[in-house]
């Protein structure tokens, strides 16, 4: 509405306004919250403690648009981008190829769920056990004989569960490397200012989603968990020394794949990408699904000073 758009010109001043009486009256913490030892990452996070007040104020003020920031260093001015990112987000079909274009793994399809029909491989009823895939998250799993004992049956669960009008695929399902237990590693890749893919960082979940209490950065160098992550969300402030320095492997060979799969992406705006890996039972770096990191790129990018530089110097802003 007009008011609305009356209001847009005052909210830098209001904003300002806030930071500085956030800032001077209420004081200025101090950014320790960040272990002493550095990331597993390209970008060494380190903590930003005695920044000058000018310099702290900005920072601050900076941090109020770090997902408006986020969002314009993950697609740019793209319209078509910008689509993708509020409206109709890319489905996990696309990932799949584009891992499997680059040599990666990813769990074999066995059938998809649309339209109200199952579209399905004739082996289906070979695997004891498969995985309900929906929007790139494991929904559910059901057992052949438990659940259902044939194809018929396997349609009425879905519909049952409420898969009526909704996509869905059906995957294997893909257990862990026994020794690791369940958990996912997020590959972040971004192109720098030479329009280079590099790996920013390498995320750990001790768990298949980021609702886990207990997540650690990983050294992409030696495989190993090096330090826990509280910063990334509220939910991730469990951190356990069980789980540092634990060995993954096969992440030089992951990397190589999601390397290779953001530099041949067909979408040249496409500045960040978030690649799920889990490493499996027959030790293999398995793909679970990608997306695009307009909320992972701020939680680097403003996480300190010194990496809000970083990525205005090093990172490319504009396709």
């Amino acid at each position: 509405s007009s008011g609305i758009n009356a209001e847009w010109p005052l909210r830098p001043g209001v904003l300002i306004a806030q930071t500085v009486w956030e800032g001077v009256v209420t004081g200025i913490p101090i950014y320790d919250h960040m272990p002493d030892h550095p990331s597993s990452s390209s970008i060494t996070i380190t903590s930003d403690r005695d920044l000058p007040l000018s310099i702290e104020l900005l920072y601050r003020y900076l941090k109020t648009f770090s997902i408006y920031i986020g969002n314009f260093y993950t697609v740019g001015p793209s319209a078509e981008g910008l689509d993708m990112l509020l409206h109709n987000p890319i489905d996990l079909s696309f990932w799949r190829s584009e891992v499997k274009r680059a040599g990666g793994t990813t769990p074999y399809q066995l059938a998809e769920w649309t339209d109200n029909q199952l579209l399905y491989q004739d082996c289906i009823l070979e695997f004891g056990e498969v995985a309900v895939v929906s929007g790139g998250r494991q929904e559910a799993e059901l057992r052949l004989g438990t659940d259902y004992t044939t194809v018929e049956d396997l349609a009425g669960v879905l519909i049952r569960r409420g898969y009526g009008n909704r996509s869905c695929r059906i995957l294997e399902v893909v257990r862990p490397l026994p020794r690791l237990g369940v958990h996912s590693l997020t590959l972040l890749t971004a192109r720098d200012s030479r329009g280079r893919v590099i790996l920013l960082d390498v995320l750990l979940w001790t768990d298949t989603s980021s609702n886990t209490g207990q997540n650690y950065m990983v050294d992409h160098r030696s495989g190993r968990s090096k330090a826990p992550c509280p910063w990334y969300s509220p939910r991730c402030n469990q951190p356990n020394r069980l789980g540092l320095g634990v060995f993954y492997p096969r992440l030089d060979e992951a990397l190589e794949v999601v390397e290779e799969a953001h530099g041949a992406l067909p979408q040249p705006w496409m500045r960040a990408v978030g690649w799920r890996v889990m490493i499996n039972e027959d030790d293999t770096a398995v793909f679970l699904d990608g997306e695009m990191s307009p909320w992972q790129c701020p939680k680097r990018m403003f996480l300190t000073f010194t990496n809000f530089l970083y990525f205005v110097k090093h990172i490319s802003w504009v396709p």
